[in-house]
C-alpha cells in the first residue's frame, strides 16, 4: 500500500487501521515501487522509469528488443538493428525524464478501463 498525505498525522492514522486488522510492515518513504523510481522533489514528487532504463541500458535484452522490431516488418533486417539502436539512444537521453507531481490535485487518482471483454459490439 502506498499512502501520499501532506499531513503526518494523516498519514499515521491511514496506517494504523490496516495494521490493526493484518500483519503489515512499514518499509518508509518509497524509493522504487512497481518498477518506477520515486524521488521527492522540493515542489512535490518526481516519477520516472530511470532505474529500469538504467538496467536495460547495462545488459540490454536484444532478443526482446530485435523480436518486438520484427513484428512490424516481413523480413528483419539492418533496418530493425537502426531502429534498436535509436531507441537505446532515445532511452539514454531521456533516462531522467518523469512524471512530476506538485500537490495538486490533492487527491491523485489513477483510472484504467482493461475490461475489454465486455464491451458491446454495435
Amino acid at each position: 500500500m502506498l499512502i501520499f498525505s501532506s499531513s503526518i498525522g494523516a498519514i499515521k492514522e491511514t496506517k494504523r487501521t490496516p495494521c490493526d486488522k493484518f500483519d503489515m510492515k512499514d518499509l518508509g518513504e518509497a524509493d522504487v515501487i512497481l518498477g518506477i523510481k520515486v524521488t521527492k522533489t522540493e515542489k512535490g514528487y518526481l516519477l520516472s522509469q530511470s532505474h529500469y532504463m538504467e538496467k536495460l541500458l547495462k545488459r540490454p535484452d536484444l532478443a526482446f528488443a530485435v523480436n518486438k522490431l520484427s513484428w512490424y516488418a516481413h523480413n528483419p533486417g539492418i533496418p530493425h538493428w537502426d531502429t534498436l539502436r535509436r531507441v537505446l539512444q532515445y532511452l539514454r537521453g531521456t533516462i531522467d525524464w518523469g512524471l512530476n507531481y506538485k500537490g495538486n490535485p490533492a487527491v491523485l487518482e489513477g483510472f484504467c478501463d482493461a475490461n475489454w471483454v465486455n464491451e458491446l459490439m454495435m
